[in-house]
């Protein structure tokens, strides 16, 4: 049986997925199955959980996207 969580964190998926037209929202590109959702202001930093505050990324936009913190 799927566990409410791993439904929600499907379905959360499939919405960012379609509002982001099947396309990378760094680089434009079609997304693949394998995609990042990516908090444009970073949960470390209390960025929430919320649709708002996600976006589609290929794996490797999002991480050619971080930064090192000090």
């Amino acid at each position: 049986m799927t566990s409410p969580r791993t439904l929600r964190s499907k379905q959360l998926r499939l919405i960012v997925w379609l509002l982001a037209e099947g396309k990378c929202q760094i680089c434009g590109r079609p997304l693949g199955e394998d995609f990042d959702v990516d908090h444009i202001c970073p949960h470390m930093d209390g960025g929430p959980t919320k649709l708002w505050n996600l976006r589609a990324t290929h794996p490797a936009c999002n991480r050619g996207r971080r930064t090192s913190r000090a």
